[in-house]
């Protein structure tokens, strides 16, 4: 059974990097994974354990933050053009304060009512293990809200297309439906038999996939609860991603396998073999025939699904691929890794050009903002990093998790 516990956060002052150093926060690294989720030597076999089984840490975590729009003006006129030469400006850190009651409303499954009005539905939402959902607003630093209702850790959040509502998966074995607007769980999809790892909207928000460690996939029908279709793999379900329109669904397992589904009928169409070990995250290209997915094995693979060829391995990762993303012009794929980085990869030569250094630990997730200018990622260390890819720097980090950060979602 894992062991729980209550920490409190603090909050105090960061501005610049050298403050951060004569005042540094103090932290112990934590630890939850099973046999496939090691790094380095570790990785040489596939074996993954169940949620039950997984080993246990904790401790407490005192965080250094200050008022977010006087570091965020700091960082912004400071910000130097791209130059790999030039040093990266200081970022700015957002975290509890001491007037969090007056900047947060904590809201409770199924009923709550927010203090402060919802304006803008494309906010950034994070899922941690410390059980919720906080939804932050990056023009001013502030979460926005914290959706509290899952009686275990939440791994997967994903936004529905028109981003009225906001779909978050746990290890309680259920999917919860929020409206962000009001805070409100307005509906709990069951029956899954173990932990939901990987959660994925439709891209006309009419079905819901999620895969489970139940070595199960399940199609719902997210307005009325029920339960489509269940599809089988041999091991755990880490990511489930949905074809642009919708005929096709990937899956991609702790078997070592990526199989594309038919959710029509629930055949197994295609079955993609190349990864080592798990694949954690597969990610659909807006072009129907190309997929990418992250492994344990640390490559990046981009596959033709037309041949069900591998068409590129991304080699360079220290630890396993935990998290993709494409960019929104799709010539890039960003990736988080065990060894604490992110990596943005160019599709057109196969070569990293840029890595993201900043996270204390695994990067657990990874997300592109609208524009592509910017990349969320969500990490061990409890943190959301925000990135301008421009520069590479670091321009903002959340604090405020009292957990791992396992998922984010622009």
């Amino acid at each position: 059974m894992l062991r729980e516990k209550e920490n409190t956060v603090r909050a105090s002052a960061t501005i610049t990097q050298s403050l951060r150093a004569q005042n540094p926060g103090v932290r112990v690294a934590n630890s939850i994974y099973g046999p496939a989720d090691r790094p380095a030597s570790a990785h040489d076999s596939a074996s993954v354990v169940a949620p039950s089984e997984l080993e246990f840490e904790f401790d407490e975590v005192v965080i250094n933050s200050q008022a977010y729009r006087r570091a965020m003006a700091h960082a912004q006129a400071t910000i130097a053009p791209p130059s790999p030469q030039k040093k990266l400006a200081p970022e700015a850190v957002v975290s509890d304060s001491q007037e969090e009651s007056a900047l947060e409303t904590v809201f409770s499954s199924p009923q709550g009512m927010p203090t402060e009005e919802y304006k803008d539905p494309r906010h950034l939402a994070s899922g941690s293990d410390d059980k919720t959902v906080k939804i932050w607003d990056l023009a001013t630093g502030r979460r926005v809200s914290t959706l509290e209702g899952h009686t275990d850790m939440i791994w997967s959040v994903a936004w529905s297309p028109d981003t009225t509502r906001l779909a978050s998966g746990s290890l309680d074995r259920t999917v919860k439906i929020w409206d962000p607007a009001t805070g409100q769980c307005v509906s709990a999809l069951e029956g899954h038999t173990s932990a939901i790892l990987s959660i994925a909207w439709s891209y006309d928000g009419t079905r819901l996939a999620s895969g489970s460690s139940d070595t199960t996939v399940k199609v719902w029908d997210p307005t009325t609860g029920q339960c489509l279709s269940t599809l089988d793999h041999k091991d755990l379900v880490d990511s489930v991603a949905w074809s642009y329109d919708r005929t096709r669904l990937a899956s991609g397992s702790s078997d070592t396998t990526i199989k594309i589904w038919d959710p029509a009928t629930g055949w197994c169409v295609s079955r993609l073999l190349g990864h080592k070990d798990v694949v954690r995250s597969v990610v659909w290209s807006r072009e129907i025939s190309k997929l990418a997915s992250g492994s344990a094995d640390k490559t990046v693979k981009i596959w033709n699904l037309v041949t069900g060829q591998c068409i590129s391995t991304l080699a360079g990762h220290f630890g396993g691929v935990r998290s993709v993303a494409w960019s929104r012009d799709e010539t890039q794929i960003a990736s988080g890794s065990n060894d604490d980085t992110v990596k943005i990869w160019d599709l057109a030569t196969g070569r990293c050009i840029l890595t993201l250094e900043g996270h204390t630990d695994w990067v657990q997730s990874v997300a592109w903002s609208e524009d592509g200018t910017q990349l969320a990622s969500g990490s061990n260390d409890r943190t959301v990093k925000i990135w301008d890819l421009a520069t590479g720097q670091c321009i903002a980090t959340l604090e405020g998790h009292s957990h791992y950060v396992r998922s984010v979602a622009w």
